[in-house]
């Protein structure tokens, strides 16, 4: 569905106010996660699933999963 509407790595994010307010972490502390530790994150992420750097899956695995309508709607990268 997501690849289908246009989908893109700016998309992919937090409302902000999850990345402006503080998370309580136990012990009285409490932890924000800043814009840089969530592109960190989805770097990780994305690279352990074989997609993309942009967060795409790319056409080899779409063709493996059977996804054979989609590679029409993906480029190649």
């Amino acid at each position: 569905f997501n690849i289908r509407e246009g989908w893109r790595r700016t998309d992919d994010g937090l409302p902000p106010r999850l990345l402006e307010a503080a998370a309580r972490s136990g012990e009285g502390r409490s932890n924000i996660l800043s814009g840089d530790k969530l592109h960190a994150i989805l770097d990780d992420y994305y690279e352990a699933r074989g997609w993309t750097p942009e967060g795409r899956i790319p056409l080899k695995q779409l063709k493996a999963l059977g996804m054979n309508d989609l590679p029409d709607m993906v480029k190649e990268g």
